[in-house]
């Protein structure tokens, strides 16, 4: 497989804030990787010559949204271990099915939105469960407390996401 990169909104002001500082401090707590916290748009997109202009040009038909995370779940997923959940949107739809269009992939069965606070990987890319359920729960019970309820995003950034430990941004937009 080739390199792929994601289109992700960002988050603004206070509610980046928040939301950095929680990345970092659970990831710190954990012994886990730190990353950027995001909304993944468009993930698995092949990373063609093209593809930073492709972005640019659907950046350009955007608009900031106002997204609605409705509550803090887990999975099993490593890059999904501890995450708020997205209330979906027509507005979110419609800028996902238009970025799959534009970049030429097929529809996913389903698009669930949402912002991850933990990866569960090792800091060395070892496929490893580092962190317990019942430590994701008690998270859940702290942070629930005290999530924002709405998060607006009016950045729109293209990271390669080819290898975790060398993601790196390859362009933003200002929506």
């Amino acid at each position: 497989m080739g390199r792929v990169c994601s289109l992700w909104l960002c988050a603004d002001g206070l509610a980046h804030e928040w939301l950095e500082n929680l990345v970092k401090s659970l990831s710190q707590k954990y012994c886990t990787p730190s990353f950027i916290p995001h909304l993944t748009l468009l993930g698995d997109i092949p990373l063609r010559e093209d593809t930073i202009a492709i972005a640019h040009a659907f950046a350009r038909t955007q608009k900031r949204m106002l997204i609605f995370p409705l509550f803090i779940a887990y999975t099993s997923e490593p890059f999904k271990a501890l995450y708020l959940h997205c209330e979906a949107s027509d507005d979110l739809d419609a800028a996902h099915i238009s970025a799959r269009a534009l970049f030429g992939m097929s529809a996913p069965a389903k698009y669930s939105p949402h912002i991850s606070l933990l990866y569960d990987i090792d800091k060395e890319d070892r496929d490893q469960s580092r962190v317990s359920n019942d430590a994701k729960i008690e998270e859940i019970v702290i942070i629930g407390k005290k999530f924002p309820f709405r998060v607006m995003c009016s950045r729109l950034v293209l990271y390669d996401t080819t290898k975790f430990s060398e993601w790196s941004q390859l362009a933003g937009f200002t929506l």
